[in-house]
């Protein structure tokens, strides 16, 4: 019992900051990503219509070295979790939770020149379709990937920006 206890403590403690003091993680992307030491990431969302009530969450691979970097990645290698904005604490409200057979097993790779960017998006959300459970007001939106092979590899877990749901 003491064992489960420090283990989960530990868990939840590498979790502390990785989303926000307290948050605690959704369900981790069902494919890993790949990619050299000088490839930085940043996250993002952007509203796919006007006024939003759909919006692309997405991962921005850039090559920070002098030489080409090449990215790989699956099919389902992000997930999308989302707070509401006051969120200290708590788990998301929602995620892209799949179940593992519903993701192709494909390898996609790119190749990203010195300076490159590369932008891996995730599923578009939408207020009437994956949100239409979620009540009106801000969310803030994070997305996670596995770099590296193997379940108990670390996830990168990046805060992507605010959406907001109108009634």
């Amino acid at each position: 019992m003491l064992a489960t206890t420090a283990l989960c403590a530990l868990i939840v403690q590498g979790c502390n900051g990785c989303t926000g003091p307290g948050l605690l993680p959704g369900t981790p992307p069902i494919h890993s990503v790949e990619f050299p030491r000088p490839v930085r990431l940043s996250a993002f969302v952007t509203p796919v219509d006007t006024p939003s009530q759909a919006w692309r969450p997405a991962v921005r691979f850039t090559n920070t070295g002098s030489s080409t970097a090449e990215v790989d990645h699956g099919a389902c290698s992000v997930a999308i979790w989302i707070y509401p904005a006051a969120a200290q604490s708590g788990a998301p409200v929602w995620d892209n939770r799949l179940p593992a057979n519903a993701c192709i097993e494909i390898l996609y790779r790119r190749q990203l020149p010195p300076g490159g960017t590369y932008d891996l998006p995730a599923e578009i959300l939408s207020r009437s379709g994956a949100l239409a459970s979620l009540p009106p007001g801000k969310y803030k939106v994070f997305v996670a990937v596995r770099p590296g092979i193997g379940e108990h590899t670390p996830l990168r877990v990046l805060p992507a920006g605010e959406i907001a749901l109108a009634p």
